[in-house]
């Protein structure tokens, strides 16, 4: 924790010295009681409004002032140009499929809005504990445009990453980037995240320290989604959201860090331990999809057909909604008798 404060407390000096906003730390002195974490402060982030200016107020990612900053959260020169690369990266994909807002997307605004908040969540990702197995793999679920994901990639190169998304087109881009920034710690798959302990598990049950989303889905239902990835006990999940939450979910949190940049609804980071998240998915009301098993083709959901066999009915149920058959034999009364269809 006071590594958290540390890096910080730096994060605020360079901020001011670039003149893009001053961010400040302010421990709450409300304490929760969590079933496994006792007294444990939530600490909170918060920024005074940057310039009202859109795009000459922004710190260009290659200035010197960029350079500092980055320096202070720990990227080194050569980390900070994969960083500048991967800003004008990720503009050049946006202009073919929809990586980010097309509002207002530019070199600037990608590193302000999505490069930074994804850096600010580096100290999130450690808590000081080895987890049981030794595995501290990261997965960023909901990718999109390799958000927070990338940035985290290039911070930790020691850290393996997998970055997951339901859009194809979308990892598409993220592999190009991953390849024109020479990261050999990132790889992409293509699946519903809620699949992916019952359809692999020895490559996915119980294997992630970390679990990465931003504003995928409501809270208790990414809880459900990814209660099987995390390492027992130690894993935990880093989720960025924004508006309120559920009471028993923030009762949960361990951790609530607002992060946002300019010309964005207030968000903030939460952190939520390996049993809450049990505890969450348990409230969410979501049941388990049945899924093939790798290698195997995945099982079709729904009203299946009755065979006419012993044990089910050959009698057609009427389902509400359902279209009756159009009966072509009865003539249709239009209102006139010499009506022709050409």
């Amino acid at each position: 924790m006071l590594r958290i404060i540390l890096l910080l407390i730096v994060c605020s000096i360079a901020c001011h010295d670039a003149n893009w906003g001053v961010w400040s730390f302010q421990p709450s002195h409300t304490h929760r009681a969590f079933p496994t974490v006792t007294h444990t402060p939530a600490f909170r982030l918060s920024s005074t409004p940057l310039p009202t200016e859109p795009e000459t107020s922004l710190i260009s990612p290659s200035s010197d002032d960029a350079q500092r900053l980055t320096a202070d959260l720990g990227l080194s020169p050569s980390q900070h140009l994969q960083i500048v690369h991967l800003c004008t990266l990720i503009c050049e994909w946006n202009d073919r499929i929809n990586l980010v807002s097309r509002k207002d997307c530019s070199p600037e605004v990608v590193f302000h809005r999505h490069v930074l908040p994804s850096l600010a969540l580096s100290s999130l990702l450690e808590d000081g504990n080895e987890n049981e197995n030794g595995n501290d793999n990261v997965v960023d679920v909901g990718t999109g445009g390799g958000f927070p994901g990338l940035p985290l990639a290039i911070l930790h190169p020691q850290t393996s990453f997998l970055l997951v998304d339901s859009v194809n087109k979308k990892l598409t881009a993220i592999d190009d980037m991953i390849t024109s920034l020479a990261l050999t710690n990132v790889q992409t798959l293509h699946t519903r995240v809620e699949e992916m302990a019952t359809i692999s598990p020895t490559k996915h049950k119980h294997q992630y320290g970390v679990v990465l989303g931003r504003s995928v889905t409501s809270i208790p239902r990414f809880c459900f989604w990814i209660k099987e990835l995390l390492v027992r006990k130690t894993g935990r999940m880093v989720y960025i959201t924004g508006g309120d939450l559920e009471d028993f979910v923030e009762e949960r949190c361990f951790l609530t860090v607002p992060v946002s940049g300019e010309g964005e609804e207030e968000k903030r980071a939460l952190v939520i331990n390996q049993v809450n998240v049990d505890w969450i998915a348990g409230k969410s009301g979501e049941k388990s999809r049945k899924v093939g098993k790798e290698g195997s083709k995945k099982k079709r959901i729904g009203v299946g057909k009755s065979n006419g066999g012993s044990g089910g009915s050959s009698r057609s149920e009427k389902v509400k909604g359902k279209w009756d058959k159009k009966d072509n034999s009865v003539v249709k009364d239009r209102g006139y008798e010499d009506f022709r269809r050409y």
